[in-house]
């Protein structure tokens, strides 16, 4: 136990959570899509899990990062 509720991550992906499962959905910018390396984590890890970045596209991150004055707003892709 981490002693959270929840484990937020930066993968772009979304859950779909009804009170018997959860489901993984793929992200809402589907060139940034991770929903394909999460889907072998049993549905018991994505209970707890939260994915922020999964309902906004990569430009709407990057201007909520330069929003907050975030070094990372400009950083270049780490993947093609």
């Amino acid at each position: 136990s981490l002693g959270a509720d929840a484990l937020a991550t930066g993968h772009y992906a979304r859950l779909r959570h009804t009170p018997s499962t959860v489901k993984l959905l793929q992200a809402v910018d589907r060139s940034k899509d991770q929903s394909y390396f999460l889907s072998s984590t049993p549905a018991s890890a994505l209970r707890s899990a939260v994915f922020p970045l999964g309902s906004l596209t990569k430009a709407e991150v990057r201007q909520l990062a330069r929003s907050a004055q975030l070094p990372a707003a400009e950083k270049r892709e780490s993947l093609g």
